[in-house]
């Protein structure tokens, strides 16, 4: 009879030890930092750039060190912030993840891209963060044909948070996130005028 009282409660501690460890992994998972305190939806928990490179960006170039192109290439986790406001004249590719780009930094009236904003093709380019930038299609190319101007296409990435965005007058769609791009937040933007082609 003793080894029996022994044997359950055994049991009995090891039923509560399961069921603490149960209720400490799904705290852990509740407090999950969100990207900003207001980030909603299925993005809302990526990373961006967090714990990466603070990179400023210093001119309104298309190239060149200082520019939105060249700190989008950086390697690694990086944080974009802005010295400069006005437009940018330049397609951006976002050749991998875990990116910030904070367009409320940028000092005035704020950042316009004109041009294409993408992530490389076919590439998984996983936890990206955009907030407070205005997106325009450039005028049509031997590139871009009138009729696939979308101004933000992004393919096989995941954990995107799309914030206080204005996007408009793309080709074929304003926003494309497709082959397989998931866990996309767009909140708070203003997404207008879509056009079937850009010549006209």
């Amino acid at each position: 009879m003793i080894k029996r009282s022994n044997s359950m409660g055994l049991n009995h501690i090891m039923s509560t030890l399961k069921i603490l460890i149960l209720f400490c992994l799904s705290f852990k998972t509740y407090a999950q930092l969100t990207a900003f305190p207001e980030a909603q939806g299925f993005g809302a928990f990526a990373t961006g750039g967090r714990g990466g490179a603070v990179l400023k960006v210093t001119t309104l170039a298309a190239t060149g060190v200082g520019s939105l192109a060249w700190a989008v290439n950086q390697a690694g986790a990086r944080i974009i912030v802005f010295d400069v406001s006005g437009i940018i004249t330049s397609d951006i590719e976002i050749p991998h993840g875990d990116i910030t780009i904070a367009g409320q930094t940028a000092p005035g009236a704020g950042i316009t891209l004109v041009g294409h904003l993408t992530t490389a093709f076919a590439v998984e380019t996983n936890n990206i963060i955009i907030r407070h930038l205005r997106i325009r299609p450039p005028n049509p190319n031997a590139q871009w044909p009138p009729n696939q101007h979308d101004s933000i296409q992004f393919s096989s990435a995941n954990n995107i948070i799309l914030d206080h965005i204005d996007v408009s007058h793309g080709a074929d769609e304003n926003i494309d996130m497709w082959d397989g791009a998931h866990h996309i937040t767009i909140q708070w933007s203003n997404i207008s005028f879509p056009i079937y082609d850009v010549a006209n």
